[in-house]
């Protein structure tokens, strides 16, 4: 069996020549080792045996965004990553991003303008590791988050990019296959907060909690309708579940997957989310790791919706 034909077959649960072996990031992101730029660790000569190894000797699993050109960088203000100068005049008027360097790190300085406050929130990168550090986040309480709900829609417009996914799918070839990586409204909402923050904003504010993930699903409603009509059959990974460990059932439980449909038709439908909870979780509405084009009849596996739902409360939190 060929490398694709090895993690598609294990996927759908089928059988398999030998166990198929991933290294899931390295050979997974998006790496370019002849890159001189000092921000490049992976151009260091202690990373090219084991980049290589995974090249030529595992089965590739390649992590690509249709928004992001690295998959793997951090949520910035602007969903998806896309350049303050795409959005247009309003754009640019609501939101400011500086770089410099301080002290060898690779800063990102971002300053948004919206109800009446300027909400800011700051970065920074050592050349040594390839990790972005969030120093300062963009919403600190109750009153930022008003704020920037206040913020147009048009603002979380993104621009999805599927060419790539298939160019990359192409390029892999027999020796892997590419997974869709996305993060979900959740994720994408704990990323403007520090983490006590969110969790304060989320227990005791739960209705512009909801708010917030309303606004931050549609673009990602749209973002995985385009991919899953554009590029059906693939594998995704969808991010973000981990944060709902840390949060009561009645905020989680409302949670609908992007991908698996309920309108009868078997279109994809946005996440939604409700401020009561389900009397009981409803299996049908979760995600699927793998994406068959949105069919209800395809290949693949519901995550449940029991998952990371701690048998907490928030009364006794506050107490």
């Amino acid at each position: 069996m060929t490398s694709r034909e090895r993690l598609m077959a294990t996927l759908r649960g089928e059988a398999v020549d030998r166990p198929a072996v991933n290294f899931y990031e390295i050979g997974g992101f998006d790496v370019d080792p002849s890159d001189p730029d000092e921000f490049n660790v992976y151009h260091d000569p202690s990373w090219r045996p084991l980049l290589e190894l995974a090249e030529t000797r595992t089965d590739l699993i390649r992590m690509r965004s249709a928004v992001r050109s690295r998959s793997w960088d951090p949520q910035t203000v602007n969903p998806g990553g896309q350049r303050t100068e795409d959005r247009g005049q309003s754009g640019a008027n609501l939101v400011q991003i500086d770089k410099y360097v301080e002290d060898q790190w690779h800063c990102t300085r971002t300053t948004v303008r919206t109800g009446g406050r300027t909400l800011s929130s700051t970065t920074r990168r050592s050349p040594e590791v390839d990790t972005t550090w969030t120093t300062e986040h963009l919403l600190k309480n109750v009153d930022d988050l008003k704020a920037y709900l206040e913020l147009p829609d048009e603002f979380f417009a993104e621009e999805t990019n599927v060419e790539r996914l298939i160019e990359d799918d192409a390029r892999v070839g027999d020796r892997g296959i590419v997974m869709v990586d996305t993060e979900d409204p959740i994720c994408a909402a704990a990323s403007l907060f520090g983490m006590e923050d969110f969790l304060t904003v989320a227990l005791t504010e739960p209705t512009l909690f909801h708010r917030l993930l309303e606004k931050l699903s549609r673009p990602l409603y749209a973002r995985t309708e385009c991919v899953s009509e554009a590029f059906p059959g693939h594998l995704w990974r969808i991010y973000g579940p981990e944060y709902a460990a840390v949060l009561a059932p009645s905020l989680v439980q409302g949670v609908r997957g992007p991908l698996h449909g309920a309108d009868g038709e078997g279109h994809p439908e946005a996440w939604r989310f409700r401020p009561r909870a389900l009397s009981r979780p409803d299996q049908r509405n979760c995600g699927p790791y793998l994406s068959d084009g949105c069919r209800r009849d395809g290949p693949h596996r519901a995550a449940s919706a029991r998952r990371c739902q701690p048998r907490i409360r928030a009364p006794r939190v506050r107490r």
